[in-house]
């Protein structure tokens, strides 16, 4: 079902691909995790999910929402979460950037989950790195597999 929201997330976002964006070519993620398995999917660059069925996701965004404040770009990744609650937003420097990061829960569909999310720009493109679990609890105890995740992340 997690899978779902990862779509949903994507279309409601700023991670849309349009004839005029494009995936970036100008990264790289490194990810290796005993108890998370690549996926494929075409909405993101890279997903992995785990027996839970939390997901980790990257998607990269070129040439679209230049403009836009990352504050926005990040709130509207919530966008399609009902009884949100917000338990982290905050500017943060990533990859030598600004970027936000947020945490937040709620349901899709009546469904609970739970969000961790971190939006950066760099060199015209957006990048999102994305986790989802089913409680704010199950989230948090993903903190190593965050970290890992965000170091494995590299802008050239």
């Amino acid at each position: 079902m997690l899978r779902f929201f990862f779509l949903y997330f994507f279309l409601l976002s700023c991670s849309l691909n349009t004839d005029t964006s494009q995936k970036s070519a100008t990264y790289t993620f490194i990810f290796s995790h005993a108890d998370w398995k690549r996926q494929q999917d075409l909405q993101v660059d890279h997903i992995f999910v785990n027996n839970k069925n939390s997901q980790l996701a990257v998607k990269s965004l070129c040439a679209r929402y230049l403009r836009t404040p990352l504050k926005s770009l990040s709130e509207n990744l919530t966008a399609g979460i009902t009884k949100k609650e917000v338990h982290r937003e905050e500017k943060i420097m990533f990859e030598n950037r600004e970027a936000v990061e947020i945490i937040a829960t709620g349901e899709i569909d009546g469904l609970p989950i739970a969000l961790r999310a971190l939006t950066v720009r760099k060199n015209n493109c957006l990048y999102d790195i994305f986790l989802t679990a089913n409680s704010l609890t199950e989230l948090e105890s993903y903190s190593d597999v965050w970290n890992q995740a965000l170091k494995g992340f590299s802008i050239q």
